[in-house]
Protein backbone atom coordinates (compact mmCIF):
# COMPACT_ATOMS: atom_id res chain seq x y z
CA UNK A 1 0.00 0.00 0.00
CA UNK A 2 3.05 2.08 -0.30
CA UNK A 3 4.19 2.07 3.15
CA UNK A 4 7.94 1.24 4.33
CA UNK A 5 7.81 -1.56 7.03
CA UNK A 6 10.13 -2.03 9.92
CA UNK A 7 10.09 -4.97 11.63
CA UNK A 8 10.21 -5.84 15.53
CA UNK A 9 10.84 -9.71 16.68
CA UNK A 10 9.16 -8.51 20.16
CA UNK A 11 7.93 -6.37 22.08
CA UNK A 12 11.26 -4.86 23.80
CA UNK A 13 12.42 -4.33 20.14
CA UNK A 14 9.03 -2.22 19.50
CA UNK A 15 9.86 0.02 22.71
CA UNK A 16 13.35 0.61 21.13
CA UNK A 17 12.39 1.46 17.91
CA UNK A 18 9.81 3.21 19.21
CA UNK A 19 12.52 5.02 20.78
CA UNK A 20 14.94 5.32 18.30
CA UNK A 21 12.41 6.48 15.05
CA UNK A 22 9.31 8.50 13.89
CA UNK A 23 6.62 5.99 12.90
CA UNK A 24 3.03 6.70 11.64
CA UNK A 25 1.65 3.74 13.15
CA UNK A 26 2.63 0.57 14.79
CA UNK A 27 0.80 -3.05 14.10
CA UNK A 28 1.76 -4.89 17.67
CA UNK A 29 1.51 -8.32 17.61
CA UNK A 30 -0.20 -9.21 21.23
CA UNK A 31 1.43 -12.46 22.19
CA UNK A 32 5.36 -12.24 21.56
CA UNK A 33 8.33 -13.50 23.75
CA UNK A 34 10.07 -11.18 26.36
CA UNK A 35 7.64 -8.51 26.13
CA UNK A 36 4.12 -8.93 24.66
CA UNK A 37 1.69 -6.87 22.93
CA UNK A 38 0.10 -5.15 25.88
CA UNK A 39 3.52 -4.49 27.96
CA UNK A 40 4.57 -2.78 25.06
CA UNK A 41 1.80 -0.64 24.10
CA UNK A 42 1.59 0.58 27.80
CA UNK A 43 5.56 1.35 27.80
CA UNK A 44 5.29 3.30 24.65
CA UNK A 45 2.06 5.14 26.03
CA UNK A 46 4.36 5.90 29.38
CA UNK A 47 7.04 7.12 27.28
CA UNK A 48 4.66 9.24 25.39
CA UNK A 49 3.62 11.15 28.45
CA UNK A 50 0.03 12.06 26.91
CA UNK A 51 1.86 13.98 23.81
CA UNK A 52 1.21 13.18 20.18
CA UNK A 53 -0.15 9.78 20.21
CA UNK A 54 0.54 7.05 17.93
CA UNK A 55 -1.61 4.86 16.18
CA UNK A 56 -1.43 1.25 17.58
CA UNK A 57 -3.75 -1.54 15.88
CA UNK A 58 -3.29 -4.85 18.16
CA UNK A 59 -2.72 -7.98 16.08
CA UNK A 60 -3.71 -11.66 17.52
CA UNK A 61 -4.53 -15.17 16.61
CA UNK A 62 -6.79 -15.82 19.46
CA UNK A 63 -9.77 -14.23 17.58
CA UNK A 64 -12.22 -14.67 21.09
CA UNK A 65 -15.23 -12.71 21.91
CA UNK A 66 -13.29 -9.99 24.42
CA UNK A 67 -9.96 -9.56 22.72
CA UNK A 68 -10.44 -5.89 20.78
CA UNK A 69 -11.87 -5.06 23.93
CA UNK A 70 -8.89 -6.10 26.17
CA UNK A 71 -6.45 -4.61 23.29
CA UNK A 72 -8.51 -1.21 23.09
CA UNK A 73 -8.51 -0.97 26.71
CA UNK A 74 -4.94 -1.72 26.97
CA UNK A 75 -4.24 1.46 24.64
CA UNK A 76 -4.37 -0.21 21.57
CA UNK A 77 -6.48 1.74 19.10
CA UNK A 78 -7.72 -0.55 16.29
CA UNK A 79 -7.47 -4.13 15.76
CA UNK A 80 -6.87 -7.34 13.19
CA UNK A 81 -6.83 -10.64 13.39
CA UNK A 82 -4.00 -13.06 12.25
CA UNK A 83 -3.34 -14.51 10.27
CA UNK A 84 -3.52 -10.67 8.34
CA UNK A 85 -6.04 -10.74 5.66
CA UNK A 86 -5.17 -7.93 2.98
CA UNK A 87 -8.40 -6.28 3.12
CA UNK A 88 -8.80 -6.44 7.12
CA UNK A 89 -5.94 -4.65 7.53
CA UNK A 90 -6.63 -2.41 4.72
CA UNK A 91 -10.25 -1.70 7.42
CA UNK A 92 -7.54 -1.60 10.35
CA UNK A 93 -5.35 1.07 8.85
CA UNK A 94 -7.11 3.52 6.87
CA UNK A 95 -8.70 5.86 9.27
CA UNK A 96 -5.27 6.01 10.38
CA UNK A 97 -4.21 6.94 6.54
CA UNK A 98 -6.90 8.49 5.14
CA UNK A 99 -4.89 9.26 1.51
CA UNK A 100 -4.49 5.30 1.11
CA UNK A 101 -5.49 4.09 -2.24
CA UNK A 102 -7.94 1.12 -2.40
CA UNK A 103 -5.96 -2.64 -3.03
CA UNK A 104 -6.18 -4.22 -6.03
CA UNK A 105 -8.71 -6.57 -6.52
CA UNK A 106 -7.45 -9.72 -8.22
CA UNK A 107 -9.44 -12.83 -9.79
CA UNK A 108 -6.76 -15.53 -9.61
CA UNK A 109 -7.27 -18.72 -11.17
CA UNK A 110 -5.32 -21.65 -9.22
CA UNK A 111 -5.58 -25.00 -8.79
CA UNK A 112 -8.06 -26.11 -6.12
CA UNK A 113 -7.53 -29.46 -3.51
CA UNK A 114 -7.74 -29.45 -0.21
CA UNK A 115 -6.71 -26.24 1.21
CA UNK A 116 -8.86 -23.62 -0.70
CA UNK A 117 -6.16 -22.15 -2.76
CA UNK A 118 -8.18 -19.60 -4.46
CA UNK A 119 -9.51 -17.86 -1.53
CA UNK A 120 -5.60 -18.24 -0.07
CA UNK A 121 -4.40 -16.51 -2.89
CA UNK A 122 -6.92 -13.70 -3.47
CA UNK A 123 -5.79 -12.66 0.37
CA UNK A 124 -2.43 -12.26 -1.00
CA UNK A 125 -3.98 -10.01 -3.78
CA UNK A 126 -2.91 -12.11 -6.62
CA UNK A 127 0.74 -12.17 -5.72
CA UNK A 128 2.03 -15.99 -6.55
CA UNK A 129 5.87 -15.57 -6.07
CA UNK A 130 4.95 -13.63 -2.67
CA UNK A 131 2.68 -16.74 -1.77
CA UNK A 132 5.27 -18.93 -2.30
CA UNK A 133 7.50 -17.24 -0.49
CA UNK A 134 5.25 -17.52 2.06
CA UNK A 135 4.75 -21.64 1.76
CA UNK A 136 7.98 -22.15 1.75
CA UNK A 137 8.36 -20.65 5.65
CA UNK A 138 5.75 -22.37 6.04
CA UNK A 139 6.90 -26.25 5.09
CA UNK A 140 9.95 -25.24 7.33
CA UNK A 141 8.34 -23.70 10.44
CA UNK A 142 5.85 -25.91 10.96
CA UNK A 143 7.57 -29.47 11.66
CA UNK A 144 10.23 -27.79 13.83
CA UNK A 145 6.77 -26.10 15.85
CA UNK A 146 5.31 -29.79 16.29
CA UNK A 147 8.86 -30.98 17.19
CA UNK A 148 9.41 -27.92 19.56
CA UNK A 149 5.32 -29.34 20.43
CA UNK A 150 6.76 -32.60 21.30
CA UNK A 151 10.30 -31.44 23.57
CA UNK A 152 7.38 -28.85 25.50
CA UNK A 153 5.34 -32.14 26.40
CA UNK A 154 8.39 -34.62 27.63
CA UNK A 155 9.42 -31.27 29.58
CA UNK A 156 6.17 -30.99 31.29
CA UNK A 157 6.06 -27.29 29.98
CA UNK A 158 2.49 -26.47 29.62
CA UNK A 159 3.60 -22.44 28.86
CA UNK A 160 5.70 -23.49 26.30
CA UNK A 161 3.37 -25.88 24.75
CA UNK A 162 0.22 -23.52 24.59
CA UNK A 163 2.91 -20.43 23.00
CA UNK A 164 3.91 -23.25 20.61
CA UNK A 165 0.38 -24.85 19.60
CA UNK A 166 -1.19 -20.57 19.85
CA UNK A 167 1.70 -20.00 16.91
CA UNK A 168 0.79 -23.35 15.10
CA UNK A 169 -2.74 -22.24 14.67
CA UNK A 170 -2.27 -19.07 13.38
CA UNK A 171 0.00 -20.64 10.79
CA UNK A 172 -2.70 -23.13 9.94
CA UNK A 173 -5.27 -20.30 9.30
CA UNK A 174 -2.60 -19.03 6.75
CA UNK A 175 -4.16 -21.85 4.75
CA UNK A 176 -7.43 -22.06 5.76
CA UNK A 177 -7.24 -25.71 6.90
CA UNK A 178 -10.06 -25.85 9.08
CA UNK A 179 -10.08 -29.50 10.59
CA UNK A 180 -6.40 -28.77 11.56
CA UNK A 181 -6.97 -24.96 13.11
CA UNK A 182 -9.95 -27.00 15.15
CA UNK A 183 -7.35 -29.29 16.52
CA UNK A 184 -4.65 -26.55 17.09
CA UNK A 185 -7.07 -24.90 19.32
CA UNK A 186 -7.68 -27.64 21.07
CA UNK A 187 -4.04 -28.01 21.53
CA UNK A 188 -3.70 -24.29 22.49
CA UNK A 189 -6.63 -24.71 25.44
CA UNK A 190 -5.60 -27.88 26.49
CA UNK A 191 -1.99 -26.49 27.39
CA UNK A 192 -3.59 -23.26 28.28
CA UNK A 193 -4.82 -25.76 31.21
CA UNK A 194 -2.09 -27.52 31.73
CA UNK A 195 -3.18 -30.70 30.64
CA UNK A 196 -0.14 -32.15 28.73
CA UNK A 197 -1.60 -36.03 28.55
CA UNK A 198 -4.83 -34.23 26.21
CA UNK A 199 -1.88 -32.14 24.14
CA UNK A 200 -0.08 -35.49 23.84
CA UNK A 201 -2.90 -37.27 22.31
CA UNK A 202 -4.16 -34.59 20.30
CA UNK A 203 -0.75 -34.23 18.89
CA UNK A 204 -0.73 -37.62 17.84
CA UNK A 205 -3.70 -36.93 15.11
CA UNK A 206 -2.53 -33.46 13.92
CA UNK A 207 0.73 -35.00 12.47
CA UNK A 208 -0.68 -37.24 10.63
CA UNK A 209 -2.90 -34.43 8.82
CA UNK A 210 -0.25 -32.01 9.13
CA UNK A 211 1.52 -34.62 6.66
CA UNK A 212 -0.56 -34.70 4.34
CA UNK A 213 -1.08 -30.99 4.36
CA UNK A 214 2.66 -30.25 3.72
CA UNK A 215 2.62 -32.30 1.08
CA UNK A 216 -0.60 -30.33 -0.53
CA UNK A 217 1.34 -27.54 -0.10
CA UNK A 218 4.81 -28.03 -1.22
CA UNK A 219 3.05 -30.09 -4.35
CA UNK A 220 1.12 -26.47 -4.62
CA UNK A 221 4.34 -24.47 -4.36
CA UNK A 222 6.01 -26.76 -6.71
CA UNK A 223 3.39 -25.89 -9.48
CA UNK A 224 3.81 -22.00 -9.20
CA UNK A 225 7.31 -21.83 -8.82
CA UNK A 226 7.33 -23.57 -12.19
CA UNK A 227 4.89 -21.69 -13.29
CA UNK A 228 6.05 -18.16 -12.38
CA UNK A 229 9.75 -19.86 -14.11
CA UNK A 230 7.89 -19.80 -17.64
CA UNK A 231 6.66 -16.21 -17.29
Amino acid sequence: MGHTVTIANNGQEAVLAFQAASFDLILMDVQMPEMDGYQATSRIRELEGGRSRIPIVAMTARAMKGDREHCLDAGMDGYVPKPVRRDELYQAITPFFASISSPVSANPQPREGTVAWSRVLAEFGGDRALLADVLGTLLGEIPILVTNLEQAIAASNHKEAHRFAHTLKGSLRILHATPLIELAEGLESAAHGGNLQSVGLVLVTLKSRLAELLQEVKAYRGREITNLGAQ
